[in-house]
């Protein structure tokens, strides 16, 4: 018996499986995954994967950049040994299977049996949702110690992300540390836990603004091949305990009914091993849909990859909580907390810990990778087999290509959009002569984009204009989208994207480094006029005046409005950006000196997602500003460092009373101090920007004869995340560089009914809707969605759409951009 236990113990340390040597997370954390009042700083969650890593040779972090504030962020890959040294050639075969190209059946029966299938499990991308990341550390000692999971390393690389947000764990460890034994140890932190987009960093992968976003696509899609992803969430603590797919209606059309087979039959294994392990309150079907492309549960459905969500019920952070069942009030999507179709056992009440969410999540990891593993020659080739299909679809079925010109309004927008494809994994080519498709003639050096490619779906998803269906679930009440109705990121980007919908023949050459997309100067002279269309236009101006180059307003420019020195640096920048600009010879008493504009952004201590994104979008272009919480606005300040105050999305309570659920340095908002001081500074000269519903706010304290024009029907407009169209007033200095018509994203704000002021941008007498969904849309018909005021020396501009959306609407920024350099 001796002489046996000694052959298994060496077996397992020759295997890699030497579990006495690797520490576990209460060693290092200092407390167990899940204990109560216990969390732990992203320093020691990395401290402890090292340590795991350094112990076991089925453990190697991979160190894959910085966070947005700097810190490191890695994943932890986890597999056999065997496998860990082979895995250039795992990713290589990942690779041939994803192309989906033609091949011999014995050629893809040797590359499926050596073949190992990519499980990527992601944790914590929002902050406050903090079960997942200390699940993690659990999830990785238990795969490398027991021994009945040694099937799953031998068939499985798992891709595991401890945090897809770094800083954010930091921001929510020391603000639960913070209120933790006050009346507030609850409530939310008082600074978005993403540096720039708070809760939106899951909103981002579509787009790959974010650092994080840019750091995890190319492992995506460019590297590993993950055919399963598994993304990690909690939700609000007064509803059901778990929700796990199926997705609820309604279903997007674009996504292979194959891939979501799976995803249903995955998830009906998962809700049985939980209902075996006795957790109760597990919901599918129901409260999230498969639509909306946004978040990182969803797009990769458009990768072909197997995307689950889970959606824990929270607890207050680490602190357990008491619910009663007439707690239980936020059943969204379901009849009540009772026994149905999509909620099959309902939790009663009772305690609910943190353990418990690492409990229910430790199940569904575990489910998710004994099923990969023991049908991995399945799944790998299912996975090529969707790739297969959607080349067919893409040869078959129009569209056949999108095609984009490269010669458009802002050729710079074409760059970055152009861009965001590659990052996808999307294959661009350029027409290397002229070519015609649809009657319609295009020439060398436009962009095709083929949909006879593996992310077929993920193209056509992006790209296309879209109707969000119209769903009734009762007598004219309908189905509302769970986040967006559209998103069309050309029509959001102000880039011309035109389908082909006949199938048509060019020579083209593979776009394969975005950087050799090079804008160009034309003409001779001592400036360079800059394109008024380009928001990236700004990024020169700013750049140079940070220099001391010197920046101008061309008094006698039409369309082209600013001038920079030509110079080697600003022309290397306005090429590097993608711009098209002129160089002309030009007199010097034709050029008013620019300066920075002293902007403030108001700061809530109720964190605004939309204050972040102005925030990235300045940042991003080089704009001079500054953010300033509620006591600059009372001091006085605005009137001596302030040319400029930007109020972004909030309730008109919030700004001026401000949080009572937080510390009392937090409390209160800017006060009728406060209000004061900013109508001083508007009637002394400065200028106040609001945005959304601090458009409301404005319009009242300044008694502007408007009203919101939502309001004036009992039928209601409403829009949920679409694109519509306006017409401009070119008339507006901030109308600079636009045509007569825009798109704008348009998301449930104000609409203003004015009877004062220039309506900038107004809604036309025609449906606007241009991508999504509207509703009663003739009430606003004729109504503004940009409107200035004058008050005293200054102006109020006040803005009823996502001017910003995101990082998203490259195509709209310059209405904001515009104010600021007038």
């Amino acid at each position: 018996m001796k002489r046996a236990i000694k052959i298994v113990v060496l077996f397992l340390i020759l295997t890699g499986f030497a579990f006495s040597n690797s520490p576990s997370p209460e060693q290092i954390l200092g407390f167990k995954p899940g204990d109560d009042f216990k969390l732990a700083k992203w320093e020691k969650i990395e401290a402890y994967f090292q340590a795991l890593a350094k112990s076991s040779k089925n453990v190697k972090l991979v160190y894959l950049g910085k966070s947005t504030l700097g810190r490191p962020f890695f994943m932890a890959v986890i597999s056999s040994e065997n496998n860990l040294k082979n895995l250039k050639r795992i990713k290589e075969i990942n690779r041939i299977l994803h192309a989906g190209q033609p091949m011999e059946k014995d050629q893809l029966e040797d590359l499926i049996n050596e073949g190992k299938p990519v499980v990527a499990i992601t944790c914590t991308i929002h902050s406050t949702e903090v079960g997942a990341a200390l699940m993690s550390t659990e999830l990785a000692y238990r795969l490398v110690t027991e021994e009945k999971f040694r099937e799953v390393l031998d068939n499985v690389v798992l891709l595991l992300f401890p945090s897809l947000n770094p800083d954010g764990v930091n921001i929510v460890h020391d603000w639960y540390y913070e209120v933790l034994g006050t009346p507030y140890e609850a409530s939310y932190p008082v600074k978005l836990y993403h540096y720039y987009a708070g809760h939106d960093n899951n909103r981002d992968w579509l787009m790959g603004n974010l650092q994080e976003t840019r750091l995890v696509l190319p492992v995506y899609y460019k590297e590993y091949f993950p055919l399963l992803i598994y993304d990690v969430h909690q939700m609000g603590k007064n509803g059901v305990r778990f929700f796990f797919p199926p997705y609820k209606d309604p279903i997007n059309p674009n996504i292979d009914p194959l891939l979501l087979r799976e995803v249903n039959l995955i998830g009906a294994e998962v809700a049985k091993n939980l209902t075996e392990a006795g957790k109760k309150g597990v919901v599918s079907g129901a409260i999230f849909d498969s639509w909306y492309m946004s978040a990182n549960r969803a797009c990769p459905l458009r990768h072909n990859v197997m995307s689950f969500l889970s959606e824990a019920a929270s607890a207050n952070y680490a602190s357990p909580v008491f619910l009663t069942k007439r707690d239980m009030t936020r059943l969204r999507g379901l009849k009540g907390n009772f026994i149905q179709s999509s909620l099959l056992e309902p939790w009663e009440g009772g305690w609910w810990h943190l353990r418990d969410i690492i409990e229910y999540e430790l199940i569904t990891a575990t489910t998710l990778l004994r099923k990969i593993a023991d049908k991995k020659e399945y799944y790998l080739r299912n996975f090529y087999r969707l790739s297969k299909k959607q080349i067919h679809a893409g040869k078959t079925i129009p569209p056949y290509a999108y095609i984009i010109p490269e010669e458009q309004r802002d050729p710079a927008a074409v760059k970055q959009l152009i861009e965001v494809l590659l990052r996808q994994g999307v294959r661009v080519e350029r027409a290397e002569e002229n070519f015609s498709v649809d009657g319609a003639h295009y020439g060398k050096g436009d962009f095709i984009v083929h949909l006879s490619q593996p992310y077929r779906a993920f193209i056509k998803d992006l790209l296309e204009i879209k109707r969000f269906p119209k769903i009734e679930e009762n007598r004219n009440k309908y189905v509302y989208p769970y986040d967006e109705a559209a998103w069309s990121l050309g029509l959001q980007m102000g880039v011309k994207v035109i389908e082909a919908r006949e199938k048509f023949s060019v020579k083209t050459s593979i776009v394969e480094n975005p950087e050799a997309l090079q804008g160009k100067i034309y003409g001779e002279g001592n400036y360079i006029l800059l394109p008024s269309s380009s928001p990236y236009s700004y990024k020169v101006i700013n750049e140079v005046l940070k220099r001391g180059i010197g920046a101008y307003k061309y008094t006698k420019g039409e369309g082209i409005f600013y001038c920079v020195r030509k110079t080697p640096f600003t022309s290397k920048m306005v090429k590097k950006l993608g711009l098209v600009a002129k160089a002309e010879k030009i007199n010097k008493n034709n050029l008013k000196p620019l300066r920075h504009m002293r902007t403030v952004i108001y700061q809530s201590y109720r964190p605004i997602m939309q204050e972040g994104w102005i925030r990235y979008v300045f940042d991003k272009l080089g704009v001079n500003y500054r953010v300033a919480h509620n006591d600059f606005i009372r001091s006085g300040a605005l009137l001596k460092e302030a040319d400029v105050l930007i109020i972004p999305d909030i309730f008109s309570s919030a700004l001026l009373y401000g949080r009572d659920d937080v510390p009392e340095r937090y409390k209160g908002g800017i006060g009728e101090d406060g209000a004061l001081q900013i109508e001083n500074f508007v009637y002394s000269g400065g200028m106040l920007i609001a945005l959304g519903r601090s458009t409301l706010w404005a319009i009242e304290r300044f008694h502007i004869k408007a009203m919101d024009a939502r309001e004036k029907d009992k039928r209601k407009f409403s829009s949920p995340g679409s694109l519509l169209i306006v017409e401009v007033n070119k008339r507006s200095p901030l109308a600079r560089g636009f045509q007569r018509n825009a798109i704008v994203f348009y998301d449930e704000q104000p609409v203003f009914d004015a009877k004062e002021g220039l309506s900038v941008l107004t809604f036309p007498f025609y449906d606007p809707i241009i991508s999504g969904i509207a509703f009663n849309n003739d009430i606003v018909r004729g109504k503004s969605v940009l409107l200035e005021v004058k008050r005293g020396k200054g102006k109020i501009f006040l803005y009823g759409f996502k001017v910003v959306n995101r990082g998203q609407s490259v195509g709209t920024f310059n209405f904001l951009l515009n104010a600021l350099y007038q």
